[in-house]
């Protein structure tokens, strides 16, 4: 046996190898260990109490002694001798011994680290558990020290393990050195000689095989083989099973690159950062295949690069894209069509790009990454812009003079690869920490970018800015202004032609005479001072005097430049004096504005208007100049577009046109004894309607303040004879329709769930200060609100004149057919012709003739083949009009997977043009035409049909009048004659839920619709609570006993609820 002396220094011999190994990879690593050592944050306070930051690291440094020696001694032996074999036969004739040098170094480093990870992942997994529970038993017990174990060795197992790799990677590097020391020195020698290297012995050894020469030409031996570097190369690539230790290089840097990953013309030797992961894609199609698929197109495409360039040294791409065509074909099959390949091969060839740095491969690899973004969808699709992320992710994580090449930058922006805001904001830093001129160069090529089309301007706005700054303060920069200028200008003449502006003087070209434009600038500060010195003044008659002989009041060309430079002005001047405030977590929060300029603006034009005979014709081309602007900026800005100053110019007009038109409008009743209508302000709402959410979504809350200001809405509503009332509702549908894509999907992202819940608050106001707004518009209303968003058609429904008082629905034994409104025909029903399409009335005209008495829904006699037909043909329009208005409706593409496959508009039209045909107000009988056709449809329509339909009907149940009484009737009726089978119970428990959906949302609740509920679950001819979707799971019990409480009283739904009443057979009722 061995004494404890020669195990202590046998252990001691194995510790200080293994520290030898791993100090080796890194210096001073295992001094530094604990500041690698990670302890989980759910061992909280036994952390603290077991001092684990002090013992795990001991634990990890014994358990790596027990295993590294063998692990790395074996590991570094096969790497070593797979190595020799190999880069000795491929660079057999390479003169070169740095190449040889670094082929072998990738190479053995990479299979050395490989085979030490593979190899020790298990015992050192094994041997920290032991050390551990050696460390830690007599602290804890023995579940709690299990659960500890656990969860520091999966916490810190790969720490071990790249330790270990790092310590196999360096000895194979040196034990490689070693081995190809005498091949290295006769190629110095031979250099030095100035003789050919040729080593005769190896390939005299080769001839007598079959090596190399049944190799293809591209594979055997020869000096400087592209291909043959690659292959080494991409040893170096090849990722690792856990994640690199940082190591200590200074300044933070990447470690120095081989001579083989050095880029050529200029590039620096690191230029291309080991961050971009090229891990291969899942599956075993996409191993060996893909990457000799890579290779095969690469080396095709570099063939036909270099006989070009020997050539012409300045060929373009587009000078050999033509040759280059088949080759880009091969690589699109290549794809195929999974994304992760996809982006696999965007990332292996956007790091080649900056290996081959020229104006040929530039574009070239360009063109091929594009390929694989079209492949993933295009750059809009979330695989493109998972492309384009990681790429740029990569671009700013490259050498700060490498990524700024000119060839390259141009070739990527023309393809849209790079997300420019994350360019704008690296770039934007940089420039205020250094004052490069390469990040300059590279600000201006993106100013060019912008000019040509291929940027917007808001995309790189920060950078340009800054840009403008730095030359203006230069003072010898002008030709960068003017290109900044033309920038500006370029991109908002391209967003006024995205946004389809009409063709104003001065919008689209914007070549103003010489010195106009300080003339309106000048005039324009000279009437800011007048407003600020007398704010009283309402006329200013010299002021306007001045306009007109300056030609600027004419209603022409003239006119309509000024008012485009006023406004400009303004905006610009509201823009600039934002002050962001930060926000605790370090972002921006928008600051307040001044309105210095806007409000002086808003005198000005209600000045002209009002005051100087301008009227309608001068505002309405103020505020179309207004709307154009307003549109060309949101196009222009997209994201970053404020529409704050736009807000206040049109408040302001709508608030200081209003007194003025009203005493206009006062004189001219007192001369004429009539009313005028707001003339004024509806020229603001067709302004607005022009800019609704769904046109110019940056505008939205914007929008919604203005038509519920108390300036705007009040007035508009309050106007003579209701003449504002359809201009309001337009405005009110708009507002609707950017909301119906999500509420249809029940998926509102913050901003949306912010403008929905301003739009419930704004018909809360309608509903109390204007119900009879809501009676008149409640189909269009209705008809632009989801099936989904039933609070906010109950607030519309709910809705009822003010000089009505309704009945309490929870009156015992009420007679709603013996109320005297119920006569009474309701506000707002469309005409019948304009209902349906004509096709589709002749077909419900030919249906409704047929008049078959039948006795009952169960026992009648089949429909004629021509009736079953004709419902079907009617079924098949409700879908293809669907179809129609899906495809050609705003907001289409969000949420297009939700939209109904039935047209809710025409639904709503056929139940209201049946019930026109029907004569509301008298009894519903059974077997009426009208019933046989809305019976037969709920027969015939399938879940979804029908669950339209019931809806249609449910929102005719509103305040007491003729349509609230025979809806109400039809609904029972349809409940009681379907059939007792499956297909009519279906629809019985459709018809409960369409109501019962509506009443357990929040108040307010239709009154039509509480009385059909109530009737519909005391009336023992329903027998309601027979029914077994009433008993369906314990959840729907308690919810119709809750809804029993409210509307059969405390006892009588407790009974219901307990089933006491199921005896009852007085009252036929059972629970």
């Amino acid at each position: 046996a061995a004494s404890p002396a020669a195990m202590a220094a046998a252990a001691g011999g194995a510790a200080a190898a293994a520290a030898a190994a791993a100090s080796a990879a890194e210096p001073g690593l295992l001094t530094k260990l604990h500041t690698y050592v990670q302890i989980s944050p759910q061992l909280g306070v036994l952390a603290e109490r077991l001092q684990l930051k002090r013992l795990v690291p001991v634990a990890v440094d014994r358990a790596m002694c027990e295993i590294i020696t063998p692990v790395v001694e074996r590991s570094v032996t096969i790497a070593c001798m797979t190595t020799y074999e190999l880069v000795t036969k491929d660079y057999a004739t390479d003169p070169d011994e740095t190449r040889l040098r670094a082929a072998a170094h990738l190479m053995v480093s990479s299979l050395a680290g490989s085979l030490a990870l593979v190899t020790c992942k298990e015992p050192l997994r094994v041997s920290l558990s032991s050390q551990l529970r050696q460390m830690l038993q007599q602290q804890v017990d023995l579940q709690t020290l299990e659960q500890a174990v656990q969860l520091l060795v999966n916490d810190n197992l790969d720490l071990g393990c790249t330790i270990i790799e790092r310590a196999a990677t360096d000895k194979a590097i040196r034990d490689i050195d070693k081995s190809l020391a005498q091949a290295y020195e006769t190629r110095v020698a031979a250099k030095q000689r100035g003789a050919d290297f040729y080593q005769r012995a190896t390939l005299q050894q080769q001839a007598a095989g079959p090596f190399p020469g049944a190799l293809p030409d591209s594979l055997k031996p020869k000096p400087g083989n592209p291909s043959q570097q690659r292959v080494y190369e991409d040893y170096g690539r090849l990722p690792r099973g856990v994640q690199p230790l940082p190591r200590g290089y200074p300044d933070g840097n990447a470690p120095p690159s081989s001579p083989l990953q050095a880029g050529i013309d200029g590039a620096t030797a690191g230029a291309v950062p080991d961050k971009l992961d090229n891990r291969l894609p899942e599956g075993a199609l996409h191993g060996a295949a893909l990457i000799e698929g890579l290779m095969n197109f690469t080396t095709a495409a570099d063939s036909i690069i270099n006989a070009a360039l020997q050539r012409d040294a300045n060929a373009s791409y587009e000078s050999c894209a033509a040759e280059l065509a088949p080759v880009l074909a091969q690589f699109r099959d290549l794809l195929g069509s999974s994304d992760e390949v996809t982006l696999y091969c965007a990332k292996r060839l956007f790091r080649r790009v900056w290996e081959l740095l020229n104006k040929v491969h530039a574009g070239f690899h360009a063109e091929a990454i594009s390929l694989c973004v079209s492949g993933s969808g295009g750059l809009e699709s979330p695989g493109g812009r998972r492309i384009s992320s990681e790429l740029t992710s990569f671009w700013i994580a490259l050498n700060a003079e490498a990524k700024f090449n000119k060839e390259i930058a141009e070739a990527l922006l023309r393809k849209g690869l790079l997300l420019l805001p994350q360019v704008d904001e690296y770039l934007a830093k940089m420039l205020l920490s250094t004052r490069q001129q390469t990040l300059g160069d590279f600000a201006v090529l993106l100013a060019r970018a912008v000019k040509d089309g291929l940027a917007g301007y808001a995309d790189v706005s920060m950078s340009l800015d800054l840009l403008g700054k730095l030359s203006a303060a230069a003072g010898n920069n002008e030709g960068i202004l003017q290109l900044l200028q033309a920038a500006r200008q370029g991109s908002r003449q391209r967003a006024a032609v995205r946004a389809g502006l009409p063709d104003l003087p001065g919008l689209k070209d914007k070549q103003d005479p010489p010195g106009f434009h300080q003339q309106v600038a000048q005039l324009f500060e000279d009437f800011a001072r007048r407003a600020m010195a007398n704010p009283d003044e309402k006329l200013h008659a010299g002021f306007v005097q001045q306009l007109r002989v300056a030609g600027l009041l004419n209603m022409d060309d003239v006119t309509d430049r000024m008012l485009r430079i006023l406004i400009e002005l303004a905006v610009n001047h509201c823009l600039q004096s934002e002050a962001p405030t930060p926000r605790p977590d370090g972002t921006q929060a928008p600051g307040p504005l001044s309105f210095l300029a806007i409000d002086p603006l808003v005198k000005l034009v209600v000045c002209l208007v009002a005051g100087h005979g301008g009227g309608e014709p001068f505002l309405n081309r103020m505020l179309s100049m207004t709307v154009c602007l307003l549109r060309r900026d949101a196009e222009d800005k997209a994201g970053a577009f404020n529409a704050r100053p736009y807000l206040r110019l049109l408040l302001g007009l709508a608030s200081e046109l209003g007194p003025a038109e009203d005493a206009a409008a006062a004189t001219t009743a007192n001369s004429s004894g009539g009313s005028s209508t707001p003339r004024y302000l509806r020229s603001v709402g067709l302004a607005l309607l022009i800019v609704q959410p769904a046109s110019v979504p940056g505008f939205a809350y914007a929008y919604l303040e203005i038509i519920s200001h108390r300036c705007f809405m009040p007035r508009l509503l309050n106007s003579p004879g209701g003449a504002g009332w359809p201009l309001f509702e337009a405005l009110l549908v708009g507002l609707l329709h950017v909301l119906e894509p999500a509420l249809r999907a029940a998926d509102l992202a913050e901003p949306l769930r912010l403008l929905y819940k301003g739009t419930l608050r704004l018909l809360l106001v309608l509903l109390h200060d204007f119900p009879e707004f809501l009676c008149e518009h409640q189909f269009r209303l209705c008809e632009a609100i989801p099936t989904p968003a039933i609070q906010m058609r109950n607030l519309i429904l709910s809705a009822f004149p003010r000089n009505m008082r309704l009945p309490d629905p929870f009156t015992p034994n009420l007679k709603v057919d013996l109320l005297p409104e119920i006569a009474a025909p309701p506000r707002g029903i469309p005409a019948s012709d304009k209902l349906l399409p004509r096709q589709m009335r002749s077909i419900v005209d030919a249906l409704l003739q047929v008049n078959q008495p039948a006795a009952g829904r169960g026992g009648r006699q089949p429909q004629q083949p021509l009736a079953l037909a004709a419902i079907q043909q009617l079924i098949s329009m409700l879908q293809q009009q669907s179809d129609s208005n899906n495809s050609n409706g705003s907001g289409a593409a969000a949420g297009s997977q939700q939209r109904p496959r039935y047209s809710t508009g025409l639904m709503a039209g056929l139940v209201l043009y049946v019930a026109a045909s029907s004569q509301p107000g008298a009894p519903v009988a059974a077997g009426s035409p009208a019933m046989e056709l809305l019976g037969r449809l709920a027969a015939e329509l399938d879940p979804e049909g029908r669950y339209l339909l019931l809806n249609a009907i449910a929102n005719q149940l509103r305040y007491p009048n003729s349509h609230t009484h025979y809806f109400s009737c039809v609904l029972l009726s349809l409940f009681a004659e379907a059939s007792n089978n499956q297909a009519g119970e279906d629809v019985r428990a459709q018809i409960t839920r369409v109501l019962l959906e509506r009443l357990i949302v929040n108040r307010p609740h239709p009154w039509g619709l509480l009385i059909t509920f109530i009737e519909l679950i005391k009336n023992q001819r329903y027998q309601f609570w027979q029914h077994s979707f009433t008993r369906c799971a314990p959840e729907i019990e308690r919810l119709f006993e809750s809804v029993a409480r409210s509307c059969m009283g405390p006892s009588a739904g407790a009974a219901a609820a307990a089933g006491k009443l199921m005896a009852d057979s007085d009252e036929g009722v059972k629970a």
